[in-house]
């Protein structure tokens, strides 16, 4: 009954709670103790170069998504945002399952970046990890394409369906820069966060200069193409960027990775909208069984197509490890 007080304010209790239990595992498990008399100005200076640079890519990041409510709200109409608030709910589930592994191999980057070979060992990482997240994003789009406007229909009802087309504009070119996570990594442990900053705030400048045109022109769609623009700008300019400074071979990833894995993406588009045609949507039900089958088609095309042998004789090895397990 305390409306928006309220849930700042289980927001805040939260998290001071989680911090506190972070605290107190540290503590715990972790043989280390802090000696707060001793100084060190070097790490300072260095603490304090990263902060800002990653401060200016938080705040430029939120160029994207949090400010674009305030542009519909400006040029459009309050059922604009209503719409907007569902493309940005699916995105952020789709961000959370596809960067799950994001910093796992920071560890390992930081050997590689110190080793004698790291053109030879970072390529082979970049591809291979590339590929997994290219595949991951290409389901969430293949399965979206195909049964979204299904989906949204049954989930929000009438009035929403502009969040279908505004989705896929927000999805598709982010499939290029969350399979380049590997080269994201090694930028970090290279400290060359400031590259990356500038880069997020030509991002951010040029969806804010597209978004109040197109919004006001094309509602929640042309909020979502501003977002499209400005993402495909930022894949761009990181492959010219990641070409130019780091050890690693991006034409060759452009082609084992965006290229060979995209046409299970694509021929699993073309079998789901066959099965629309066969199958005509019919509740959930329906739409439960349509999901299972695009996604068992989706695993099979990407098994024979997109993964080359030494991936699927890895792939069976896990498999057939995991039933011995069992």
């Amino acid at each position: 009954g305390y409306g928006l007080y309220a849930l700042v304010s289980v927001h805040a209790i939260v998290g001071l709670a989680v911090i506190v239990f972070k605290f107190i595992v540290i503590k715990k498990t972790v043989p280390l103790k802090v000696r707060f008399t001793k100084t060190d100005k070097g790490i300072y200076k260095e603490i304090f170069s990263f902060s800002v640079w990653a401060t200016l890519t938080s705040l430029a990041t939120r160029l994207i998504f949090n400010i674009t409510p305030t542009v519909l709200g400006v040029v459009a109409t309050t059922t604009a945002i209503a719409v907007f608030g569902i493309v940005t709910t699916l995105e952020s589930y789709s961000y959370t399952f596809t960067s799950a592994i994001n910093g796992m191999f920071m560890p390992k980057i930081s050997r590689i970046v110190t080793s004698d070979k790291v053109e030879e060992n970072l390529n082979p990482l970049l591809v291979s990890v590339g590929k997994f997240q290219y595949a991951s994003n290409g389901l969430i789009i293949a399965g979206f394409a195909v049964l979204g406007q299904s989906f949204i229909s049954l989930w929000m009802g009438p009035g929403y369906e502009d969040a279908y087309l505004g989705l896929l504009l927000v999805l598709i070119p982010g499939i290029f820069y969350n399979s380049l996570q590997i080269a994201n990594t090694t930028m970090v442990v290279q400290k060359k966060v400031n590259i990356q900053a500038i880069i997020a705030m030509i991002t951010g400048a040029l969806n804010i200069a597209l978004a109040f045109p197109l919004s006001k022109e094309y509602g929640v769609v042309g909020a979502c193409m501003s977002i499209c623009v400005a993402y495909v700008v930022r894949a761009v300019v990181y492959l010219i960027v990641y070409h130019k400074i780091l050890p690693v071979n991006i034409p060759r990833f452009i082609l084992k990775c965006y290229v060979r894995m995209s046409i299970p993406i694509i021929a699993t588009i073309v079998l789901g909208f066959g099965l629309n045609l066969l199958i005509k949507d019919a509740g959930w039900i329906i739409l439960v069984v349509k999901v299972i089958i695009i996604s068992v088609a989706y695993l099979l095309i990407t098994y024979v197509i997109g993964l080359n042998k030494q991936e699927k004789k890895r792939m069976l090895k896990i498999v057939f490890r995991s039933k011995r397990t069992k």
